[in-house]
């Protein structure tokens, strides 16, 4: 039994939440996939990734053991709220699904959101060359904060020439967020050999 002290607000809790998620969970349903609290019995902080139906927008979570997580004595409650769903998909996209390596080039594509901050992070200190997409001019200052050798906005007209121009030598690795609009452009970004890693983070 873990006493949450806060709950991360994940993209599938708001997308269950609008009932655009593709398999809606049944009612009664409490909401919230990560959050951090202290566990009831014995004290100790932790960050959880929740499944199921009773979920971290609560005042206590029953939380089986292998879905607690220890958290570092670097990083406060807040923090560790924010990093569980989001920092499990980016690690599993680069890593295990991505076989990422050493010198390997990535772009992560909605690089401002919770994963692809995560993935730039992670990509940065993996020792990838990691460039992001963003919308946004203070989304693209976050990707450049996280780490992000460039990030180019993929709003603005053109970007996509741009990124080719300036990327010529192309991807091992895309981490894409929004498949259904950019799979067709990831593929030309690509290396031989490369992978597109899709997420719905």
């Amino acid at each position: 039994m873990v006493e949450m002290k806060y709950s991360g607000v994940n993209p599938v809790d708001t997308y269950i939440r609008s009932g655009s998620y593709a398999v809606l969970p049944q009612l009664p349903y409490i909401p919230g996939k990560d959050g951090a609290g202290v566990i009831a019995q014995v004290g100790d902080r932790v960050f959880v990734e929740q499944s199921g139906r009773h979920g971290t927008l609560a005042e206590f979570a029953a939380v089986h053991e292998d879905r607690t997580y220890l958290l570092p004595e670097n990083l406060n409650l807040e923090q560790g709220a924010a990093l569980a769903i989001a920092a499990f998909t980016a690690y599993r996209a680069l890593h295990l699904k991505g076989g990422a390596r050493k010198g390997h080039r990535v772009l992560v594509h909605g690089a401002s959101g919770s994963v692809g901050q995560a993935a730039v992070q992670l990509a940065r200190a993996a020792g990838l060359h990691v460039v992001g997409t963003a919308g946004t001019a203070e989304g693209e200052e976050v990707v450049l904060q996280c780490g992000a050798a460039a990030v180019y906005n993929h709003r603005r007209p053109g970007y996509l020439d741009e990124l080719k121009a300036k990327e010529s030598e192309g991807f091992d690795i895309v981490l894409e967020m929004l498949s259904n609009v950019n799979l067709g452009n990831d593929l030309s970004l690509l290396r031989r050999r490369s992978v597109v890693v899709v997420s719905n983070g």
